[in-house]
């Protein structure tokens, strides 16, 4: 995370960057996180430094705070980032299922990947474009979008790549689950 140091409450900020977080998904709160401090050359950063490090330090975080204006500490926590970048391992293999692209009657092409997780992912420039004007917190517009995906073929691909109910399908930022009840 950077963290603006120069802001009235850095550990708010932290806390609510970390509330957002788990809600998305609590699988990122679980990865190793490095939490930066930024700013500190200006004077109310100063005031924060201390009693924000001690604080995230206190919650198991490692801290690091740096200026990018006066460059202060930026190298060594760059260092520090790429050594742990260096021990994260490699993403896992994925299997593409079917052709690699798959063109509906509208020209619509994507793909269809299987995870190792088990779960799907379809990857696709316009269906993303297509999707994303889609607002998952309505109703109606879910509703319309599960009527879309079976228009423009996704529903077909999903079967014949194997997906089962329950499964999870993402399609950009959006996570669905599979319910084959939403198409028919």
């Amino acid at each position: 995370y950077l963290v603006d140091l120069s802001v009235p409450s850095p550990w708010e900020a932290f806390r609510e960057i970390n509330f957002e977080l788990a809600s998305y998904s609590e699988k990122l709160t679980q990865k190793e996180q490095m939490v930066i401090g930024t700013k500190i050359d200006l004077p109310s950063a100063d005031d924060n430094k201390e009693e924000f490090i001690k604080k995230i330090s206190n919650q198991g975080y490692e801290v690091e705070c740096i200026s990018a204006v006066t460059g202060e500490n930026v190298k060594n926590t760059l260092y520090k980032i790429m050594a742990k970048l260096e021990k994260i391992p490699s993403i896992p293999k994925l299997e593409i299922i079917n052709d690699p692209k798959i063109t509906d009657k509208k020209g619509l092409d994507f793909t269809v990947i299987k995870e190792d997780s088990g779960s799907y992912r379809i990857e696709g420039d316009e269906l993303l474009k297509k999707v994303m004007r889609f607002n998952p917190t309505q109703d109606e517009a879910v509703i319309r979008l599960d009527k879309m995906l079976k228009h423009w073929g996704i529903l077909t691909a999903l079967e014949e790549a194997g997906v089962k109910e329950g499964d999870l399908v993402r399609i950009g930022n959006y996570e669905l689950v599979f319910q084959l009840e939403d198409y028919y």
